[in-house]
């Protein structure tokens, strides 16, 4: 074979290699495309919304999502946040274009509305299979209830509790071992308590702001009333509800044992934690402010339970909830199951100081601190807090008025009760 032949076997033994070259990459480029796009498929996005902004609970969640990711390899949490009042606004604009979470972080009023609207699911399909459920208080379970049916489920409560400074109680001459227990108790010992600049109020023998329904609400449950009926309407003209704001109104109206304060204002700075109130219904932060300011005084608080046909605090709670519409309802339900697991429990209490609700950390809890952290669950266990009614909001317009008409003399109790009770009823037809 000649020179020429030699090279065109050559250049032809080449264009082939070239092209059996080119097929194998380009092979392997649609193999390595076709697996991409088989692990981005295989992997599925769960969107997580939460209200809450603060520092110390993003991070914890940020961390929790790593945990719950490490054990769901195929499911990648998408983490958002808002301040309370901005999560409806954002909620509603995402459903409205077919996008919105599937888990959803918030408050009982969100859960009423959204419930009410078909939006977040009932959870008890979830809950009766839960092995988990006896573990949780009755009161944490039932913050979620709607004719019957359970709407999310609470993972940070936010009891509050009768708190007395035991100094003031000295300084009155009063047992600092032994504090009120009764209506008829606090009556007597309140005006003792009480200080006094000409006609101003300087110290607060019984706080009771001129609208604080968180207060309200409690004094007629445990004096035997029903928050709501049985049938989900408002009660609040019967005759316990009556008795309960006659004693208030005693308190603020006649004994004056209460300078002249709003919720509004007491949740800016509460008057407890500035050493102004002798006894007083405070949640944690309040009492964290208290302690922050005076240092030395945490053992000059105590901490009692008013009863009449029973205990009662109020306690209000965030929960978690499940978009109806969502794609990844079980993984939304085992991403809340995740969560209330006995050591993600703790460890959320360790890392954002959240109250554990589980009965089985109730004694693990309290060890921490035996004084304070059992009133804490005794509020938990004791507490309540709105309805979940679509008319919860309005209810507490309307006792608000009846409150302040009754303190201020415009009415009394009973005639306040009926005419705002009437009001409401004519606006929630």
């Amino acid at each position: 074979m000649n020179l020429k032949g030699k090279r065109r076997i050559n250049m032809s033994k080449k264009v082939v290699f070239m092209i059996a070259f080119c097929l194998i990459i380009s092979g392997s480029f649609a193999w390595a495309a076709g697996q991409g796009e088989e692990n981005v498929s295989s992997e599925q996005t769960l969107k997580f919304w939460r209200m809450g902004t603060d520092d110390v609970w993003v991070n914890y969640v940020r961390d929790f999502i790593g945990r719950y990711e490490e054990r769901n390899p195929g499911i990648k949490v998408e983490y958002e946040y808002f301040i309370p009042k901005d999560l409806p606004q954002k909620l509603n604009t995402s459903l409205a274009a077919g996008i919105g979470p599937d888990v959803v972080g918030c408050s009982i009023q969100h859960v009423s509305e959204y419930a009410d609207k078909g939006v977040f699911m009932p959870i008890d399909e979830y809950l009766d299979s839960w092995e988990a459920k006896s573990d949780i208080p009755d009161s944490i379970l039932n913050v979620s209830l709607l004719n019957g049916k359970h709407y999310a489920l609470a993972y940070h409560p936010d009891p509050y509790v009768f708190a007395y400074r035991k100094d003031f109680f000295r300084e009155a001459g009063l047992d600092p071992n032994d504090p009120p227990e009764t209506w008829e108790e606090l009556l007597e010992v309140a005006p003792k308590l009480t200080k006094r600049d000409g006609d101003i109020v300087t110290r607060a023998g019984f706080l009771m702001p001129i609208d604080d329904f968180l207060t309200f609400v409690p004094f007629a449950v445990m004096n035997g009333a029903s928050y709501i009926s049985e049938d989900s309407q408002p009660t609040f003209n019967g005759p316990k509800w009556v008795e309960a704001l006659e004693v208030l109104t005693t308190l603020v109206k006649d004994q004056k044992v209460t300078m002249e304060t709003t919720n509004n204002q007491e949740w800016t700075q509460s008057t407890f934690s500035k050493g102004n109130a002798a006894i007083a219904q405070v949640n944690t932060i309040t009492l964290q402010q208290f302690f922050n300011a005076y240092p030395d005084k945490k053992d000059e608080v105590g901490y009692f339970a008013i009863s009449r046909e029973r205990a009662s605090n109020w306690n209000g709670a965030w929960l978690y909830a499940i978009n109806s519409r969502s794609n990844m309802k079980d993984e939304g339900w085992s991403l809340i199951e995740q969560w209330m697991e006995p050591d993600e429990v703790w460890t959320c209490y360790q890392a954002t100081g959240n109250i554990p609700v589980l009965k089985s950390l109730s004694a693990k809890f309290t060890a921490e601190n035996p004084v304070l952290n059992s009133a804490l669950f005794a509020g938990i266990e004791n507490g309540l807090g709105n309805p979940l009614v679509p008319w919860a909001t309005l209810q507490i317009k309307y006792m608000r008025k009846a409150m302040s008409e009754s303190f201020y003399g415009m009415s009394d109790p009973q005639t306040a009760l009926e005419e705002n009770y009437q009001l409401l009823l004519n606006e929630i037809k």
